[in-house]
């Protein structure tokens, strides 16, 4: 467990360093059409640190927003908020705030920068065909999310990668104005193949940090429910009636994927393919041999 959650931290580190490398390079080529090198630097600098700041600080509210989570109601609170409020105990962490995720699949995520401020999010679907110890087993698994630091990487990682597309876009319009009030095409051409470049390259690049970094985290995850509870019959009759039940009518954003106790993305033809988690076949059939 320690292991996983230094491992964690560490990603996480890494990939905020990364994002303001990147957004650093992509502000300075952009930065020098209109001004001299040195101050391109400057700007190149405090632009990253400030936005990237910026979208950690907001990660929590961004995620929550992305995906319609909205407030549970008194009569889902009280189904839940006891056996949350026990196995916050169990793993000597805060407890989360619980919200609804406004879907009638099976799912859950969990949102938080850090250990001591996250959401548990519970599908309306999870809250209406779930049994209480099938509601516990889902409960657990993200709130050892939460403990490992895997919550805290995805959510900073999700929000500052998925800015840099945005970011790409908006500095390869502004090369365009850049030439067109500078007239200098050929100083601007190297710029606007660094921004191509990036444009192209930043969701890729977001899908192999968390191929690298949250590989069989589902099932790690779900062993160490088993430690807990001593029990797999749970685990298995959840992902069960998941498979049964989730038909992928995805309301939230695609961009979370990566997020959910079952990804969205798993199961379609195309998208299986370039998807980085785990199946839920390949979780059941793992649960079966502890």
């Amino acid at each position: 467990m320690e292991k996983i959650i230094n491992n964690n931290i560490r990603n996480t580190s890494i990939v905020i360093l990364i994002n303001i490398l990147i957004v650093g390079v992509l502000v300075f080529g952009i930065s020098l059409i209109f001004e001299p090198l040195f101050n391109s630097i400057v700007i190149g600098i405090i632009f990253s640190i400030m936005i990237n700041l910026l979208l950690i600080i907001s990660s929590n509210y961004i995620l929550l927003k992305l995906n319609g989570i909205t407030k549970i109601s008194n009569t889902e609170l009280n189904k839940i908020d006891k056996m949350v409020t026990e196995i916050a105990k169990k793993l000597d962490i805060n407890k989360p705030n619980i919200c609804l995720l406004p879907d009638n699949n099976i799912n859950s995520i969990s949102i938080g920068r850090g250990v001591n401020k996250s959401f548990l999010c519970i599908s309306k679907g999870a809250l209406d065909l779930l049994t209480n110890n099938e509601l516990e087993y889902i409960c657990t698994f993200e709130m050892l999310k939460i403990l490992k630091r895997a919550t805290s990487f995805n959510t900073i990682s999700t929000v500052t990668l998925g800015f840099i597309p945005i970011l790409s876009d908006k500095f390869f319009r502004t090369v365009f104005k850049g030439i067109q009030k500078k007239g200098k095409e050929s100083e601007s051409l190297m710029r606007l193949l660094v921004t191509t470049f990036f444009l192209i390259f930043a969701p890729i690049f977001n899908k192999i940090i968390f191929a690298l970094s949250q590989k069989n985290i589902n099932s790690i995850t779900d062993n160490d429910v088993f430690y807990i509870t001593n029990s797999t019959n749970y685990a298995i009759s959840t992902l069960n009636k998941s498979l049964e039940n989730n038909k992928l009518n995805i309301m939230y954003s695609r961009a979370c994927a990566n997020m959910f106790f079952v990804n969205p993305l798993i199961g379609q033809k195309v998208s299986k393919k370039f998807c980085f988690t785990e199946t839920i076949e390949s979780r059941i059939e793992k649960l079966k041999k502890l």
